[in-house]
């Protein structure tokens, strides 16, 4: 099959281009840049066409004589003209007309959990619910996945999440820290939207989650666990700000001696990024030429982070274990 993508050169497109590939599909991908994530795709087979969801001549390109088109383009903050209506309503709507022109069999759509039009929700889960109604609407076979936080190499949050377990005393706990998260790993992910395209039997809606379902403050400790300098010792929730509803939890447990010095440029590059690297997905990335012995060690502590919650060498201990779903 020849199966097109967007979003391809982003954390789980990448992933989803792979298994593609090594199921014996042939890929082509629609990529802004090649310059802005060089690498992305390196060692997979790959035909690439440059252009953007408003590119309607590139979405013409990638469309024509594809199997299947999978979906992957989101963003989870606004910037500039990227806004969520149009990246998740107005650029869907294009590329579901160029799909739709090309007599593409199936359409595969990255939704997320929590989509929807009702009081209360945010203007993303909104959006993202408005793009799933123009996919349920089109002439085109679907499906729509929703993922909960997905765990993996280079997955942001989790990396967010273990760099403040590694270099702050304090992780905060958003309300009460018990609404539930079932983290699901990135190949599961990758793998059920290959099998999506595979199977013309399956139409619909669908949440992925992981085998094991934790409250956001177990999920926040489950990261914290895997620290090299925090051992096995479990982390202590010390305060409440009643006002905000909010919690932290102390994690500065140095069981293993004190933490590496830091230097205000180290302090820097390890909480923000570089003015050059603003918007990268990968928040791991070495920003600055300095103190690279402190970012090998975030780096060290991240990786050991994703794989505690989602499984990431197979053999994890953690509480998040690789579902097992048949290849």
């Amino acid at each position: 099959m020849l199966i097109a993508i967007t979003g391809a050169t982003g954390f789980v497109g990448r992933h989803v281009a792979r298994v593609l590939v090594s199921r014996g599909h042939r890929v082509r991908a629609l990529v802004r840049s090649a310059a802005r994530r060089p690498g992305a795709l390196a060692g997979v087979a790959v035909e690439t066409v440059p252009g953007d969801l408003g590119d309607a001549t590139a979405l013409a390109a990638l469309a024509r004589g594809a199997d299947a088109l999978i979906h992957l383009v989101g963003i989870i903050t606004e910037a500039g003209t990227a806004t969520f209506e149009a990246v998740h309503v107005a650029g869907t709507r294009r590329l579901l007309a160029a799909a739709e022109d090309a007599r593409v069999g199936r359409f595969v759509h990255m939704s997320a959990v929590g989509a929807r039009d009702q009081p209360g929700a945010t203007p993303y889960h909104r959006s993202k619910w408005r793009g799933e109604e123009l996919v349920r609407r089109s002439s085109i076979a679907s499906v729509i996945f929703r993922p909960s936080i997905i765990s993996g190499p280079e997955s942001a949050p989790i990396r967010t999440l273990a760099r403040l377990h590694r270099w702050s005393p304090l992780v905060p706990v958003f309300g009460d820290g018990r609404f539930p998260t079932q983290p699901v790993w990135i190949e599961d992910v990758a793998l059920a939207f290959a099998r999506a395209t595979e199977n013309a039997a399956l139409t619909g809606a669908f949440e992925l989650g992981g085998p094991a379902a934790l409250s956001y403050e177990a999920f926040l400790k489950a990261i914290g666990r895997r620290s090299p300098s925090c051992g096995r010792r479990p982390l202590r929730s010390t305060s409440r700000d009643r006002s905000h509803r909010s919690r932290v939890i102390n994690c500065r447990c140095w069981s293993k001696g004190a933490p590496p010095r830091r230097t205000r440029s180290s302090r820097r590059s390890a909480f923000a990024p570089s003015p050059s690297r603003r918007g990268s997905s990968d928040t791991c990335d070495r920003r600055t030429a300095g103190d690279r012995q402190f970012l090998d060690e975030t780096d060290s502590f991240c990786d050991h982070a994703y794989r505690g919650v989602g499984g990431g060498d197979g053999r994890s201990s953690g509480p998040l274990e690789r579902s097992g779903w048949p290849r």
